[in-house]
């Protein structure tokens, strides 16, 4: 599977999850995903656009989904994405980054989501680590931190 492919299928099973997860409760929900073109994009944080942005309507809880690749989990982009996230979260009600990689990347997403959050003292904000094994029914393991 191509890296282009690997991102988006985590894109389209992060939006699955997080719909899953506000099951019952109105969502506001944004998503950068062109193959179903069934949400609008969502803005620009920072310097950064998003995969995912969700807003609770009953909680105002507001998630930011980010899908990586192995090979960008740990890179300049990716760390300034999550530090933009988190501050822009920090600033919400109530905030939750839902970080997707593909099977055997969830220790070191953890590691670098954690280590990001910590640095920029947002420590408040949930973090979610989904490992996907994708396939023709995708499976989940899920970290929530």
């Amino acid at each position: 599977m191509s890296e282009s492919e690997t991102h988006s299928r985590l894109v389209r099973a992060t939006i699955a999850a997080v719909q899953e997860w506000a099951a019952g409760s109105a969502l506001d929900l944004w998503a950068d995903h062109p193959a179903t073109a069934e949400h609008p994009a969502p803005f620009v944080i920072g310097q950064s656009q998003a995969d995912l942005i969700a807003i609770r309507r009953d909680t105002r809880v507001s998630v930011i989904g980010e899908a990586k690749t192995r090979r960008d989990i740990e890179n300049p982009h990716t760390l300034r994405q999550l530090k933009e996230y988190y501050e822009f979260l920090l600033t919400q009600p109530a905030g939750l980054l839902w970080l997707s990689v593909p099977l055997g990347a969830g220790g070191q997403a953890l590691r670098v989501a954690k280590t990001v959050r910590r640095d920029t003292k947002c420590e408040r904000v949930g973090l979610i680590v989904s490992e996907w094994l994708l396939g023709t029914c995708d499976i989940e393991t899920r970290w929530n931190v």
